[in-house]
């Protein structure tokens, strides 16, 4: 319930959000360094902003999931 309040307090609402982990590839500043490991609830605009940088080899999605209601619907690794 936290993660619904946390999410309509920061301007969420209804926005259907993606939680992604993922391993960051070459630097990048608005991200993070090389190594670091993330993980995230992106909008649909910054998910697709991440599929463009995973597909270019910047950083390496390892796990994706759609949120449903309290739960995460996991999603296949793109280019799996």
């Amino acid at each position: 319930m936290k993660e619904m309040e946390y999410s309509v307090k920061n301007g969420f609402g209804k926005t259907q959000l993606i939680w992604s982990s993922f391993l960051i590839i070459e630097d990048q500043p608005a991200l993070g360094r090389k190594g670091e490991y993330h993980r995230r609830f992106l909008t649909e605009v910054e998910y697709q902003n991440m599929l463009m940088l995973n597909k270019h080899g910047s950083i390496q999605i390892k796990k994706h999931a759609e949120r449903c209601g309290e739960f995460l619907h996991y999603l296949p690794v793109p280019g799996s």
